[in-house]
């Protein structure tokens, strides 16, 4: 949680240093793939750690849409609109979603009416921090709803893991996704080449985010 709650803090500063979200995202899974690959091939072997990858490979494209390049790119495009404190509590509904998902496709996970009324509490709760009224105009409203999309996109693909990590070493699936993430999201990449070099902050912040944002805490979250 730590680290992931940086990880706007790091996408603010690398966006207003002239990082454009697609760029920036693509960046930050492929350096964060890299990482895993090394991780990966340390603690399994070379020829382990291929084969494990190619073996998993249909959930980790899933996860590496669903769970990393989609909710990446949205929070990375949310946060050229709204503060990364917006975007924060607005993420905070990761939970809530995973729930709901949760009640309908892991049915061994079972949901008692307690947690329903947590789920609501913790909705309400959001939308009060979040402002019911948000100051801005409606592009504040556009960039504070692309981070709660990207919420339910982080929780689909929370439930994507969950399913497979029984059958699959959650490291191999962290660095599948990271890989496909990073694959799908240099296409819209090569659209958005920064015209001027962005700042030391910039590429700094990318690093962090890459680093301990995303390879640290995809390890500690499988």
């Amino acid at each position: 949680a730590a680290t992931w709650g940086a990880s706007y803090l790091f996408i603010k500063v690398a966006v207003e240093g002239g990082l454009e979200p697609a760029p920036l995202m693509a960046a930050r899974a492929l350096v964060a793939a890299v990482i895993l690959l090394a991780y990966l091939a340390r603690s399994l072997g070379i020829s382990r750690a291929a084969a494990e990858l190619r073996a998993a490979w249909r959930p980790c494209l899933a996860i590496g849409a669903v769970g990393a390049a989609l909710p990446f790119w949205l929070v990375a495009w949310g946060e050229t609109h709204i503060d990364s404190g917006v975007a924060s509590i607005a993420q905070s509904t990761v939970p809530i979603f995973t729930l709901l998902l949760g009640w309908r496709f892991l049915p061994h996970e079972h949901v008692r009416p307690a947690q329903i009324v947590g789920v609501g509490v913790g909705a309400l709760g959001v939308a009060v921090l979040a402002g019911v009224g948000p100051s801005g105009g409606w592009w504040v409203v556009a960039g504070t709803l692309a981070v709660v999309l990207s919420s339910l996109s982080y929780a689909s693909g929370n439930v994507i893991g969950k399913r497979n990590v029984h059958d699959t070493p959650g490291p191999v699936l962290a660095t599948g996704a990271m890989l496909a993430a990073g694959c799908y999201l240099l296409v819209p990449a090569l659209f958005q080449l920064p015209h001027e070099r962005p700042t030391a902050g910039a590429i700094a912040a990318l690093l962090a985010l890459a680093v301990l944002g995303t390879a640290m805490a995809q390890l500690v979250f499988y």
